[in-house]
């Protein structure tokens, strides 16, 4: 019925796609082999054969090996082409189609790399870093992929040292968080044994090892993107480098960062700001999250009316991924500690207002201590 040939040399990309009267698709990844065959096609196919009667193919310029390659061939109408494919819709459209079923595409010899799927928000658009220090960046839309960088010794350092920090065997692969209209993010490691996960909402899914490789992968695509067709995310009480996120009853918050930079808002929404080690900002946020109170996964701060009696609210980065609590009155004997700082430090950004909250059973007592509210975890977690 159709054929269809996607191809960009300069970053080893070759995909191809075979219909079939029976309403099958084959898939096919020609640098890699693989191979994804699909039934009951007939929507997807009459889709593609409206689109490649009336596509409008440029010839291809010399030498460029950057620009977008397309070929195709309809039998039954007669049709075929081969050239420059230079529409934005049908660029992203191919390019999505191809990703969702074969995965999302890397250069040769990427160590590094990230991959962002089109959103409300965003085109689709990758960075890679290949093991010889070769940046690239584009965006699904491009016709002509913007020549590739040299990546700096600084930033190549920086990376490698942020991959030598992730415990692998702690690991998943998904991190996600009901957020709608954010684009699905794939993370890529090369290596002998390559590993990627999926992520969704990374400030309110990901863990505190792998916040410091997104974040710099993501100010690396930044310049590639066009800035009248990516727009910013909203802002989140919950910023992507924070670790630990406190409301007090009287509605003072405290921000703690992964470098250990504090943000206090005060009732009438003045901000201070202040700095403690950043070493022990991120150990308060492993000691919160490996407390056994706090359940895994994001909730209240996306939908609050889920909890309309709690008037505290505590938002954890560990080792795992994010993890949440609301509460009132009382907080669990392991989360004292913790609370206790952080409401020390939140008095002395912002004054004393409400008092911190005691424990449900007394600090000197031996009895054996439960959690004062039944916490039930959004998804199962799995030790390795």
């Amino acid at each position: 019925v159709l054929k269809l040939q996607y191809a960009i040399p300069a970053i080893g990309l070759d995909r191809r796609l075979e219909g079939t009267a029976a309403a099958t698709i084959r898939l096919f990844d020609a640098p890699t082999g693989q191979q994804v065959d699909l039934a009951n096609q007939s929507r997807t196919l009459l889709q593609l054969q409206n689109a490649l009667e009336t596509i409008e193919l440029s010839d291809l310029p010399e030498d460029c090996d950057r620009c977008v390659a397309v070929s195709y061939d309809l039998p039954l109408s007669g049709l075929s082409g081969s050239g420059w494919l230079q529409d934005d819709i049908l660029l992203a459209s191919i390019e999505n189609y191809f990703s969702v079923w074969l995965g999302r595409h890397f250069p040769p010899g990427t160590q590094i790399g990230l991959h962002r799927s089109a959103s409300a928000y965003n085109v689709a658009h990758t960075v890679a870093v290949t093991d010889e220090g070769t940046l690239w960046r584009w965006q699904a839309t491009d016709a002509e992929l913007p020549a590739p960088a040299v990546a700096d010794e600084a930033t190549l350092r920086q990376l490698v040292s942020q991959v030598e920090a992730i415990p692998f065997n702690r690991l998943e692969n998904e991190y996600s968080t009901d957020c709608p209209t954010y684009p699905r993010e794939t993370i890529f490691i090369g290596g002998e044994i390559p590993w990627q996960t999926r992520v969704i909402c990374p400030a309110y899914s990901l863990p505190i090892s792998l916040v410091p490789l997104y974040d710099t992968l993501s100010n690396l695509a930044q310049p590639a993107l066009d800035p009248e067709r990516n727009l910013p995310f909203p802002e989140q009480i919950m910023p992507l480098t924070a670790v630990v996120y406190f409301q007090r009853p009287d509605g003072a918050t405290l921000t703690l960062f992964n470098d250990g930079a504090l943000l206090a808002t005060d009732t009438a929404g003045s901000t201070t700001t202040a700095q403690i080690p950043a070493v022990e900002a991120n150990q308060l946020a492993l000691d919160l999250t490996n407390s056994g109170v706090l359940p895994r996964g994001v909730q209240n701060i996306i939908d609050p009316e889920l909890d309309l009696e709690a008037d505290s609210l505590l938002l954890a980065r560990g080792e795992l991924g994010m993890y949440e609590f609301a509460w009132s009155d009382n907080v669990g004997q392991a989360l004292l500690p913790g609370v206790v700082r952080l409401d020390e430090l939140l008095v002395e950004l912002v004054g004393f207002i409400q008092p911190t909250p005691e424990a449900s059973t007394p600090l000197t007592t031996t009895t054996t201590v439960t959690a004062t509210t039944t916490v039930t975890a959004t998804e199962t977690i799995t030790q390795p």
